[in-house]
């Protein structure tokens, strides 16, 4: 009998070089039509409750701080790759001022204040009633332009919304010089590529020291 290989595997597999020449076939499999319906009527609902409306331009913004410590990716990351979003929108509208829609896993504490310290004017989009797929469906969706973290939730939104502006980490936590507090993550660690940010036509920012 033909002898056989056992290969196990362990880890994330998300990366373009697999599925990059198929990705119309991967948007339609993981962002079904019920869905989007679900994530339009979840987003409306958002806006509606916040004071904004339709006329209104956003940036989605995930902070995820839940096992990246207390500051994840830092404010100077978050500030810069908002500002650079927004450069890139008010390039043709001068006189933009879009909103921050906030998607994260520590939302009190973007209320408590780190809300205002990264965006002027935001919303924050936290509705316990809706499925984590809906969410993500949500983020991919919502907006004219998107801020990820080193996140493959993030990332996962900004491909299958096809955005084209999108503001991504190079490293998986912030730049520190040795010896310094960068984290949940070793020095080591904090150093290595966030490689799936690394997408063309993506602004693959450096996160700075906090």
């Amino acid at each position: 009998s033909p002898s056989q290989e056992v290969v196990m595997m362990h880890g994330y597999f998300q990366h373009t070089k697999y599925f990059w020449h198929r990705l119309g076939l991967v948007r339609a499999l993981l962002a079904p039509a019920p869905t989007r319906r679900a994530a339009a009527d979840a987003w409306a609902r958002g806006v509606e409750a916040n004071g904004h409306d339709a006329s209104t331009q956003f940036i989605a913004v995930h902070v995820r701080l839940g096992d990246r410590g207390p500051g994840g990716l830092g404010l100077p990351y978050y500030r810069s790759a908002v500002r650079a979003v927004e450069h890139r929108l008010r390039a043709s509208r001068p006189s933009l001022r879009p909103v921050c829609a906030f998607f994260s896993d520590g939302a009190a504490a973007l209320r408590d204040g780190l809300g205002a310290e990264i965006c002027e004017r935001y919303m924050i989009f936290d509705d316990a009633r809706v499925r984590d797929d809906v969410a993500l469906m949500v983020m991919a969706t919502c907006c004219s332009g998107i801020v990820i973290s080193a996140s493959t939730f993030s990332w996962w939104a900004a491909v299958l919304g096809a955005y084209r502006l999108v503001a991504a980490p190079r490293t998986m936590e912030p730049e520190c010089p040795d010896g310094s507090e960068s984290g949940t993550l070793d020095i080591g660690a904090a150093r290595a590529n966030f490689t799936l940010g690394a997408v063309s036509g993506w602004m693959w920012l450096r996160v700075p020291c906090a």
